[in-house]
Formats: C-alpha cells, sequence, structure tokens
C-alpha cells in the first residue's frame, strides 16, 4: 500500500505538470498543435498565466494537494485550522501558479485573518476537488469521514453544494481505488460513487444540477470510449463536466497509468486538474513504479512529495478508528 500512497500523490503531480500547457484549450486545438498527442513534459510558455514556469513545475492543483498532506502528516488529524495555515503558506510563494479567481480571492481574506467559515464563495470550481486526494487515503478505511471533512475543506474557498459534492465524490473515489486494487470492476466503481454521490446530495440539499446525474451519463460511456465521454459530459472548468470526465476516464482504462493520462490530457479542458485526478487515481491504483520514469526524473520536487507520500502512509497505517478524527477550529 506504501507505493500506491507514494504513487497517489505522484501521480497527481505527473498528470498536473502534463496537463498544464494544453489548459483552455479545445481537443480540436490540442490535435492541431500536436497531431500526435503531447506525451511529454514541455515548458507552459504560451499559457495564459503560468508562462513564467519551467518545464516540470506543477501548478496549484499539486502545490494544495502537497498542502493537505503535510496538514494530515502534521496533526495526524483533518485539522481545519492547520490546512489553512498550510494553504496560506502555499499562497505566499509568489509568483502564484494559475491559481483560480475563487481559491485566491478566499486565501487573501484568509491571509487577511478573516475565518475560514466565512471566506468561501458561490463557485462551482474544481478548486476542492483538484487538491482531495490526501482526505481519500486518510479515511481509506473510515468512508463515513470523507464527507465532513471534504465539506469544511472545500467551504474555505467554494460553497456551492456542487463544489463540495464532487470533492467529497473525489476523495471517495481515491479510496475506494486504494481498497479494490486487486477486484477493481467500473460499473461497480461507478454505481457505487453515483450512490455516494446521492448521499451527499441529499444532506446538502437542492442545486441547479448533481453530479449523481452526470455520473450516470459517465455510466453509459462505459459502453463506448473516451471521445463519448468528453461529447455527453465535457471536461471544462465546470465542476460537473471535469470530475465526471475525470472519474470516467480512470474507469474505462484504469491499468494502463501512461496512455490513460496521455488520452485525458490531450482532450483539453481543464486539463491541469483533470489530469491531476487522473493521475492521482492512477497513481493509487497502480503504485507509483508504473509512473513512467522519464516523468518522474523531471517532476518538480519528485523525492520530496514521494517523501510525503511514505509519511502518510505511516500516519495511516498506525491510526486507530478511535483516533481518526476531523478537528474544526477557529
Amino acid at each position: 500500500m506504501k507505493k500506491n500512497i507514494e504513487g497517489c500523490l505522484i501521480g497527481c503531480g505527473v498528470g498536473d505538470t502534463l496537463g498544464l500547457p494544453l489548459e483552455f484549450l479545445t481537443k480540436k486545438q490540442v490535435l492541431k498543435r500536436f497531431p500526435q498527442k503531447l506525451r511529454d513534459f514541455i515548458a507552459p510558455v504560451r499559457h495564459k498565466y503560468c508562462s513564467h514556469m519551467a518545464l516540470g513545475q506543477y501548478s496549484d492543483d499539486t502545490q494544495l494537494t502537497i498542502a493537505i498532506a503535510k496538514s494530515i502528516i502534521d496533526s495526524k488529524a483533518i485539522n481545519i485550522d492547520d490546512i489553512v495555515k498550510k494553504h496560506i503558506e502555499a499562497f505566499n510563494e509568489k509568483p502564484l501558479r494559475g491559481w483560480g479567481p475563487t481559491t485566491t480571492n478566499a486565501l487573501e481574506k484568509l491571509a487577511n485573518g478573516k475565518s475560514w467559515q466565512e471566506t468561501g464563495l458561490p463557485s462551482a470550481g474544481t478548486g476542492p476537488s483538484m487538491k482531495i486526494s490526501p482526505v481519500g487515503l486518510f479515511y481509506h478505511l473510515h468512508h463515513e469521514k470523507i464527507f465532513e471533512a471534504c465539506k469544511n475543506i472545500g467551504l474555505m474557498t467554494h460553497t456551492d453544494p456542487r463544489a463540495l459534492v464532487s470533492s467529497a465524490v473525489t476523495a471517495y473515489a481515491i479510496s475506494y481505488t486504494l481498497n479494490h486494487r486487486n477486484d477493481f470492476e467500473k460499473n461497480h466503481f461507478i454505481d457505487t460513487l453515483i450512490n455516494y454521490a446521492k448521499d451527499c446530495e441529499a444532506k446538502l440539499g437542492p442545486t441547479e444540477e448533481y453530479l449523481s446525474n452526470k455520473l450516470q451519463i459517465v455510466k453509459k460511456s462505459l459502453e463506448f470510449d473516451s471521445g463519448y465521454l468528453l461529447e455527453k459530459v465535457g471536461a471544462r472548468f465546470y465542476v460537473l463536466e471535469a470530475v465526471p470526465f475525470s472519474l470516467g476516464m480512470f474507469a474505462m482504462n484504469p491499468y494502463d497509468f501512461e496512455e490513460t493520462l496521455i488520452e485525458t490530457v490531450n482532450s483539453g479542458g481543464d486539463t491541469d486538474t483533470n489530469g491531476a485526478i487522473v493521475g492521482a487515481l492512477l497513481g493509487t491504483f497502480n503504485g507509483i513504479d508504473e509512473i513512467p520514469d522519464r516523468w518522474k526524473t523531471k517532476l518538480e520536487n519528485y523525492e520530496m512529495i514521494k517523501n510525503l507520500g511514505s509519511k502518510l502512509y505511516e500516519v495511516t497505517k498506525t491510526k486507530k478508528f478511535s483516533d481518526l478524527k476531523i478537528e474544526i477550529m477557529g
């Protein structure tokens, strides 16, 4: 299991980094620029917000995944105050790496001392989902704790129920994947996520659109291919496109880390987040050894991220049920 937890964090970083230069492009635009598909890291020199970044550097998706992982390791719990502190530390690392406007706005308020319970905005963006994989790892044996943890982490930046539900479902998917490495079945995976999404939606009340309905479309897409999934679900920055698309891409081909990730980011849209989520799922399922060396050797802070995975494994392994807690402070 250690290699799977390491694989989750490294997979997130690899997917984020591979996808970042393609962000905002459509699939048609990606294929025009890369007729043979983008298969290796390049510097995001043409990116609207990240042209200052070098080859192998990751974006805010991985930065904030690292922040949550560090907090869990330090606190041996989901400590919201400490997660806020780690977010502020990442926010203070300038220049910013493609941070979304909702998260940026919230972090400015948090850095000025405002309570995390008052800083979120009514956005259905992907900010909570892109960084949430460490929660799924930490609570992989205690699914009942995932929703509350993800809701509170999400609320500090996003208050829209669609963002909160999608974050919890993404963490649950990580947990499921870690627990079903030897008996994974794609339809059962999606059915389980549909049921979990419905439970989360019931807790948060009515909203404009529901992830559980989008996941029904994902289930139908499993009979076809990624092109059908992209057409029916989308892969853009709206969380009810990016998250169901990412879950569907993983479910279609969880056994091939390289090709599934390449197909994901070359589909366009929110490519760094889609890459981060799919990379985290693939890394959890296959383990760190199945991630291509050519990506690992070029990934910024590879050894540090791998070491975080090792430490997170130790924290998760040694925790007893009675010790697993959510600390809501502030």
